[in-house]
């Protein structure tokens, strides 16, 4: 199939309708019986197979007849727009018909900053980086998980694209790759950013206060958070995935919040407050513009 659209067409009839013919070719395979092929991990196969007609296209070259009338340049083409090379170089690695990648030499790694290294040693699967490029490729990692942020609102985490992520984030797919070498990486590392916002954000509130003013702060910060936050509302498309999330979340909210909770009670009323901050989160009711007196008649703070 790749040989046949990436020589059989010029390259900017391909690059116009490549995407249309796999999902075509995808839906096909799955009502024949077939299995269900992810879109993007279809995508990423196609880009590896334009390999392909390249080499096809060497080894018949000379041979009269045998080779597609622009089969090289075609190929090149390809190989070009597509970014096979990197495609074969690094997010490959992490599908499962290439199968497992050692312990420790995982080409990419989302929760840091790629690794640097000079040439001697350096690993092969791995994408180069120049030292000068540590501070733009943070912000672009951060720029991804916001944009995770805003894709998963719309589209929910089974249906999540990566190219749709992509595009939120205004980089390309290779880009993407270089940080996160699959759909599982990039929603394990959101996981981790949801959980750092939430407490940096709580000790940004609280700095440089005290006592009850301390707490109320948080609770208030709790409120904002859910209320501003547009990754919240994905318990509206797919609540059993954020029930089934909740069992991680609930015990590191309920942990970071009882330590500004001193006394015998902290723990209950830590408890408490994230109970009532977590029934907000699954059911908007009438009682919203409470939240806040809810949350600090949870932990004992005494309003007028």
């Amino acid at each position: 199939m790749v040989l046949h659209l990436v020589t059989s067409m010029t390259a900017e009839d391909r690059q116009a309708s490549q995407r249309d013919l796999l999902d075509v070719y995808r839906r096909a395979l799955a009502a024949g019986g077939g299995p269900e092929l992810d879109g993007d991990e279809l995508w990423d196969r196609y880009r590896q197979g334009a390999l392909y007609p390249y080499v096809a296209a060497l080894i018949t070259a000379g041979m009269g007849g045998m080779q597609v009338e622009d089969g090289v340049e075609r190929s090149l083409a390809a190989l070009e727009d597509l970014d096979t090379s990197r495609c074969c170089r690094s997010p490959c690695d992490r599908h499962p018909w290439r199968g497992a990648v050692p312990a420790g030499h995982h080409p990419l790694r989302s929760t840091s900053t790629p690794r640097h290294s000079s040439n001697r040693g350096q690993d092969v699967n791995e994408p180069a980086h120049e030292p000068s490029d540590a501070a733009e490729d943070t912000s672009t990692r951060h720029r991804i998980l916001v944009a995770t942020a805003e894709v998963l609102g719309r589209s929910g985490q089974t249906k999540l694209s990566l190219s749709e992520v992509a595009l939120q984030a205004g980089v390309s797919r290779p880009t993407l790759y270089r940080w996160f070498a699959s759909k599982q990486e990039l929603l394990d590392a959101f996981g981790i950013f949801e959980r750092e916002m939430f407490e940096s954000g709580i000790a940004r509130a609280t700095a440089g206060l005290r006592g009850t003013d301390r707490i109320d702060a948080a609770m208030r910060f709790i409120v904002e958070y859910q209320q501003s936050y547009s990754g919240v509302r994905l318990v509206d498309i797919e609540p059993e995935v954020v029930i089934g999330r909740l069992a991680h979340i609930i015990p590191a909210m309920r942990s970071k919040l009882e330590k500004l909770l001193p006394g015998p009670n902290g723990a209950v009323k830590a408890a408490t407050a994230i109970r009532v901050a977590v029934s907000h989160y699954i059911v908007r009711s009438d009682d919203d513009d409470q939240f806040l007196d809810q949350l600090r008649h949870a932990v004992g703070i005494k309003t007028s």
